[in-house]
């Protein structure tokens, strides 16, 4: 698989944004050894639909204020790079409390944070 090919992959899971797509640009990269199978488990329990789909496990939902702490917990355990992504995802459990629905500057804003590149 070229590195054109993955591009091409990513380019259309981010214009067409469904889980199919997604996952078929995650498993070009797990081919290409460019994304560890333990970071597509981490992308499944951040609320990836084609991390989900990819893995064939339900997809998990983001957890309430009361799961927080252990789900944060679990998926800090997987490494300190994590910690980032998982801060992430905790804010946007916390911007859906605020705003309903999350404003369109500050999803972007969250959407550019989950995939800088």
């Amino acid at each position: 698989m070229t590195d054109t090919h993955t591009r091409d992959l990513e380019r259309r899971w981010l214009s067409v944004g469904s889980p199919s797509a997604e996952a078929a640009w995650l498993a070009a990269r797990l081919r290409e050894g460019t994304l560890t199978r333990e970071r597509v488990r981490a992308a499944c329990c951040l609320g990836s639909r084609g991390a989900a789909l990819l893995e064939d496990v339900p997809p998990v939902p983001r957890p309430s204020r009361r799961t927080l702490r252990g789900w944060v917990a679990a998926l800090t355990a997987l490494g300190g790079h994590m910690t980032w992504r998982t801060t992430l995802a905790a804010a946007e459990v916390s911007l859906a409390h605020v705003w309903r629905p999350i404003p369109r500057d500050v999803q972007a804003t969250v959407d550019w944070l989950g995939h800088p590149e």
